[in-house]
């Protein structure tokens, strides 16, 4: 389940990507490469850490991630059906949302099994499930916004100097350029920091209690 997951999860981040290079094939350009050879990488290190088998208590491991990134997907859809559009998409819950989810994996793995390693493997794979979820929900509700304004001073002024056709190019083209970097790339690393944290946490306090009964 937890593959099928994975699978999905990053099927659903490229499909997301080609919707707008269809639609706007300016905004999906990277004549630097840099952002194509990121996101395939990050893709693939996602799909690897997913697919490798957990060691020691596998299964607490995989259904506390499996529970907690569905939820965490859950959430975002809500989001992204209920919540009104803006050109920065739903990225405003990326941090709460995903950071509530690694620590409640790692807290309750780790709690469960009394393996402090088992919690953080559980909320880093959290995170590696989670990041091309929320990457895919927030392309695609910019995609299905339909409308496309320059909202910022900033922009304004370097839009028409971009060289992109249209507002819609130059904002989706950013959007996607900064999901990348910070959605698929510095997301899962800070994610990974919490779940040691929230693993060692677990760890520490029954240190703590161990030592009392002692």
């Amino acid at each position: 389940m937890v593959a099928a997951v994975a699978l999905a999860a990053v099927a659903a981040a490229i499909v997301s990507v080609a919707r707008i290079a269809v639609a706007h094939p300016a905004a999906a350009a990277d004549n630097t490469h840099v952002f194509a050879v990121l996101f395939a990488a990050a893709l693939a290190g996602y799909l690897a850490f997913a697919l490798t088998r957990s060691r020691g208590q596998a299964r607490v491991v995989l259904w506390w991630a499996l529970g907690t990134a569905l939820a965490s997907g859950a959430i975002w859809t809500v989001i992204d059906l209920t919540t009104p559009v803006m050109p920065v998409g739903i990225t405003g819950y990326l941090w709460p949302v995903g950071a509530a989810a690694v620590l409640a994996a790692s807290v309750g793995a780790a709690a469960a099994t009394g393996d402090a390693p088992a919690g953080a493997r559980a909320g880093a794979l959290t995170a590696v499930l989670i990041a091309p979820m929320h990457f895919a929900a927030d392309l695609t509700a910019l995609v299905q916004a339909g409308h496309y304004t320059l909202t910022t001073s900033y922009d304004v002024a370097a839009f028409p100097h971009s060289g992109y056709p249209d507002v819609a190019s130059y904002l989706l083209s950013d959007a996607m350029a900064g999901d990348v970097l910070v959605g698929l790339v510095v997301y899962p690393v800070v994610l990974f920091a919490v779940a040691l944290f929230g693993a060692s946490f677990v760890r520490g306090r029954s240190s703590s209690v161990t030592s009392m009964l002692r």
